[in-house]
C-alpha cells in the first residue's frame, strides 16, 4: 500500500483491476535468447525534422554545423553565400568518396568523429561528435544539393540531392531516400583547389531582411576565435581556417568588421588564463597573467579544486568607455556594441557555442551585482580587498574567449575509465555544454580571474585616489562616477541613463572651466603674494625714509624761524611736506592689517560694520575726499568666518573701484548696505561713478580687463589701476564661500556690486 501511495495510485486504481505483487526473485528477469522471435526498431523519419530543427533551432546555427564540418575535412578557406532564394556554403578541404559519403555522411548518430578525434591531414581535434549537424541544413532550406570531390580523386564529383519534405514524408527513416551521381568534375573549389565541398541550400525556409543578413554575418564573424587562438593548434595548416561572407548588404558587413577590430584594442585591462596541471586528486592549477593597459601586470597562479578538466585557457578583455575612444570609435558605439556581443564566450575545438552570449550570465556576474556583493567567494583571504567586488565588470564590459576541447575531454575520461558523463561535454543541441561537475569547475576556473581583476583594481583605485587626492583634474574625478552608472546601467531607465550621462558631460565641461580659471587666478595669487611680501619689505624701509623727511620739515621750519625774510616760503615748503607724509602713512596703513600677525591667522565671524568701518577709515587717502554712507549697514550682521586681512583686502578693491570709477563724476558718493533674505546675506557698494553695463560686467572680473574710461588729466596724476582689484575681490570671496556680481542700483546710484553668501540653516 506505501508502495502505491508512493507511484501515486489512490484506490481507484486497485478498482480498476490493478495489483501490484511483491517483487519475488531476481532470476524471474528473462533475457533475450537468439530462439526468441524478435522485432526490429524503426525509426520514423519524422526524427529528421526532430534531430535538424528542434536541436539546431536558429539559422546561424545551422549554418555552423555546416563550416564545422570544413573545418573538420581540413578545409583552409570556406565562403558563405547568400543568394534571393540560396545559400552555399563552399570549402577546400579534403572532400569525400562515395564510401565516405555513404558510410559516414549518410549514418545518422555516427561516432567516427569521436573515435578518431583528429582530422586526417592536419591533425585538427575535430568538432563533431554526434553525427546528427549535417541534418541542420533542412532548418534553413527545403532541398540540398551536395557537390564533393575527394583529394583522392580530383577529376571527379559526386553530387547528391535531398529533398527534405519528401523525405520525412517516409514512415520508416531507413527508406529515406538521398539521389546522388557522379561525373567529370568541371570546375574549382574555393581558393582554385580541385578538391572541396559545396553544399547549396535552396527553397530557403526564411525570408532574408537587411538586418538578418547582418545579424547572420556577425554570428559567422564570431564562428571562431577572434583572439587566443587555440593552443591545441600549433602549425599553420592547423592555425589557417578563414571564413568569409558574401552577400548584397557587403558595406554594413566591412563597416561591422572594422568596428570589431577596433573595439579589440580599446581594452582597458586584459586576463590571459591556461590551465597547466591537474593532479590525481583533482587539484587544477592555473597560470593567470593580469596586464592593464598602462603596462602595470600581474602574475599568479590558483588552484581549482574538483577539476574535470584537462585543457582550458581564455582570454578575456576589461573596458572602461569615457569619452571618446581611439579609431574614431564613439563611446555610444562602443556600449551598443559590447552590450549586443559582449560577456565571456565559450569556444568547444575552435568554435563558438552560441548559448554563451550576451545574455548568459553562465559566470553569474550579474547575479552577483544584483545581491552587491562586496567579497569574493572564490579567492583567499590575502587577496581579498575592502569593497573590492565593486570593482567587478559587468557582461556589457567585458569581451572574453574561453577555449575547451569537449573531444579531448571525452577521451581523456575514457582512458580512466570513466563511465560517467563526468568530463566536459556538449548537449546533442550543440548549444551548449552539459551542466556537470566539469562545467562548474570550468566557471568556477574562469570566475576566480574576474574576482582577482576586481580586487587588484580596487587596490589601483585606492593608491590613485590617494596620488591624487588633490591634483586630479576634473574630468578625473567624473570617472569613479561614470563606472558607478556602468555598474548600475541595467537597473537605470534608459532616458534617465542618457540625461545623467549629458549632465555628467555638462558638470565635466563646467569643472574645467573653473580648473583654468583657478590655475590662472592661482598663478595671479603667486604673483601679487611676492608684490604683497615685496611691499611689506619696502614699507619697513620706507618708514626710515619718512623719518628722515620728518626732519627735514622740522629743519625748514627752523630755517624759517632763524631768518624771517625766508619764513613763509619755509613754512609753505613745510606745509606741503607734512601733507605728503600724511598721505603715504595713510596709503601704508592699508598693509597694516597684513603687519599683524593675528589680522593674517585668526579665522572668526567679524562685525561687518565694524570691519568696514575700519577699512573706510584706512581708505580715506584714497578716497579723496569721496561721501562713504554707513548708515544702512545692520548693527549686529556677521561676515561669513575669515580674516581681517581676507575681508579687508576685499572691502579696499571695492572702494578703490568705486572710487576710480567716480573720478569724472559731479557727485562723488558711495554707499554701502546690508540685505537679508531667508538665510541669504549681502554687503552691497554703491557708488555714482560712470556705471557698467550688466550684461558683460561679468567679463569685468577677469584679470588685467578695465572697461572704465578715465580723463587724460585724471590718467596724467596715475589714477586708474591695472584691471586686478575685482579679479582679487572674487578671488578671496570665492574662498570664503561668498558670490560676487554686479547688480542693479538703486535710484540714486550707478553701479552696485554685491557680495552674496548663505548662512547655515
Amino acid at each position: 500500500r506505501s508502495t502505491r501511495r508512493q507511484l501515486g495510485f489512490d484506490r481507484a486504481s486497485e478498482l480498476a483491476g490493478l495489483h501490484f505483487g511483491k517483487i519475488r526473485r531476481k532470476d524471474d528477469a528473462l533475457a533475450f535468447s537468439p530462439a526468441m522471435a524478435s522485432f526490429k526498431f524503426k525509426v520514423d523519419s519524422a526524427l529528421l525534422r526532430e534531430l535538424g530543427e528542434r536541436l539546431v533551432g536558429k539559422p546561424h546555427i545551422a549554418l555552423a554545423e555546416l563550416v564545422k564540418n570544413s573545418f573538420d575535412a581540413d578545409a583552409m578557406d570556406v565562403i558563405v553565400r547568400l543568394g534571393d532564394d540560396w545559400i552555399e556554403v563552399e570549402d577546400n578541404g579534403h572532400g569525400m568518396t562515395k564510401e565516405e559519403f555513404d558510410g559516414f555522411w549518410m549514418r545518422i548518430g555516427s561516432i567516427h568523429k569521436s573515435r578518431e578525434g583528429v582530422s586526417r591531414k592536419f591533425r585538427r581535434p575535430l568538432t563533431g561528435s554526434k553525427g546528427v549537424g549535417r541534418l541542420a541544413g533542412q532548418l534553413l532550406a527545403k532541398k540540398m544539393a551536395i557537390f564533393t570531390t575527394s583529394e583522392t580523386d580530383t577529376e571527379r564529383v559526386l553530387v547528391g540531392a535531398i529533398d527534405w519534405e519528401r523525405a520525412v514524408q517516409h514512415e520508416d527513416l531507413t527508406e529515406a531516400r538521398v539521389g546522388y551521381l557522379t561525373k567529370v568534375r568541371n570546375n574549382r573549389y574555393v581558393g582554385n583547389s580541385k578538391h572541396g565541398t559545396r553544399i547549396r541550400l535552396h527553397g530557403l525556409n526564411q525570408i532574408w531582411t537587411p538586418k538578418a543578413i547582418s545579424d547572420l554575418a556577425r554570428e559567422i564573424w564570431w564562428l571562431t576565435p577572434p583572439f587566443r587562438t587555440n593552443r591545441n593548434l600549433r602549425t599553420d595548416e592547423q592555425k589557417t581556417f578563414n571564413v568569409r561572407f558574401e552577400a548584397e548588404d557587403r558595406e554594413t558587413r566591412e563597416a561591422f568588421t572594422q568596428l570589431m577590430r577596433g573595439i579589440f584594442d580599446l581594452w582597458y585591462a586584459k586576463l590571459v588564463g591556461r590551465l597547466i596541471s591537474v593532479t590525481e586528486a583533482g587539484i587544477g592549477e592555473v597560470e593567470l597573467a593580469l596586464e592593464w593597459k598602462d603596462g602595470e601586470t600581474r602574475r599568479v597562479r590558483y588552484e581549482v579544486e574538483d577539476c574535470e578538466l584537462h585543457e582550458v585557457e581564455f582570454e578575456i578583455l576589461v573596458y572602461h568607455l569615457q569619452q571618446r575612444q581611439a579609431r574614431g570609435i564613439s563611446v555610444r558605439q562602443a556600449r551598443e556594441y559590447l552590450n549586443d556581443h559582449g560577456n565571456v564566450h565559450i569556444y568547444d575545438g575552435g568554435f563558438h557555442l552560441p548559448y554563451y552570449g550576451p545574455k548568459v550570465d553562465w559566470l553569474r556576474v550579474e547575479f552577483d551585482h544584483a545581491h552587491r556583493l562586496s567579497t569574493s567567494k572564490l579567492l583567499p583571504k590575502e587577496l581579498q580587498f575592502s569593497r573590492g567586488m565593486n570593482y567587478l565588470p559587468t557582461q556589457s564590459r567585458l569581451l572574453g574567449v574561453v577555449n575547451v576541447n569537449t573531444g579531448a575531454e571525452q577521451r581523456a575520461a575514457r582512458s580512466t575509465d570513466d563511465s560517467q558523463t563526468n568530463h566536459l561535454a556538449i548537449q546533442i543541441s550543440r548549444d551548449r555544454l552539459i551542466e556537470n561537475a566539469a562545467f562548474r569547475a570550468l566557471t568556477r576556473l574562469v570566475r576566480w580571474s574576474l574576482d582577482y581583476y576586481a580586487m587588484e583594481e580596487a587596490r589601483r583605485a585606492f593608491r590613485e585616489k590617494e596620488a591624487r587626492k588633490d591634483t586630479a583634474p576634473a574630468r578625473e574625478k567624473f570617472v569613479h562616477v561614470e563606472e558607478v552608472l556602468e555598474k548600475f546601467e541595467d537597473r537605470i531607465e534608459a532616458s534617465a541613463m542618457r540625461e545623467l550621462r549629458e549632465n555628467i558631460e555638462v558638470a565635466v565641461v563646467t569643472a574645467e572651466e573653473e580648473s583654468r580659471k583657478l590655475e590662472r587666478h592661482a598663478g595671479l595669487l603667486g604673483a601679487l603674494a611676492t608684490a604683497g611680501i615685496s611691499a611689506l619689505a619696502f614699507q619697513h624701509e620706507h618708514q626710515k625714509q619718512l623719518s628722515i623727511l620728518e626732519y627735514i620739515v622740522r629743519e625748514l621750519r627752523s630755517i624759517g624761524a632763524r631768518h624771517s625774510e625766508l619764513a613763509d616760503e619755509m613754512e609753505v615748503v613745510a606745509a606741503k611736506l607734512e601733507i605728503w607724509l600724511d598721505q603715504t602713512r595713510a596709503t601704508f596703513a592699508l598693509f597694516q592689517s597684513l603687519s599683524n600677525k593675528d589680522n593674517r591667522e585668526v579665522r572668526a565671524r567679524l562685525k561687518a560694520l565694524e570691519t568696514i568701518r575700519e577699512v573706510v577709515r584706512q581708505m580715506a587717502p584714497l578716497l579723496r575726499g569721496a561721501e562713504v554712507d554707513l548708515n544702512t549697514i545692520e548693527s549686529d550682521m556677521r561676515l561669513p568666518r575669515g580674516t581681517f586681512a581676507e575681508w579687508s583686502s576685499i572691502f579696499q578693491n571695492a572702494l578703490v573701484n568705486a572710487a576710480n570709477a567716480m573720478l569724472d563724476s559731479k557727485e562723488q558718493r558711495i554707499r554701502i548696505s546690508s540685505q537679508r533674505s531667508g538665510l541669504q546675506r549681502s554687503i552691497i557698494f554703491e557708488d555714482t561713478g560712470s556705471g557698467v553695463d550688466l550684461d558683460h560686467s561679468d567679463e569685468l572680473f577677469d584679470p588685467f580687463v578695465r572697461k572704465l574710461e578715465i580723463s587724460r588729466e585724471r590718467q596724467a596724476l596715475g589714477y586708474g589701476g591695472m584691471g586686478l582689484g575685482l579679479t582679487i575681490v572674487r578671488m578671496v570671496a570665492e574662498a570664503l564661500e561668498c558670490s560676487v556680481s554686479f547688480v542693479k542700483p538703486s535710484a540714486a546710484f550707478r553701479t552696485a556690486l554685491r557680495i552674496t553668501w548663505h548662512e547655515k540653516s
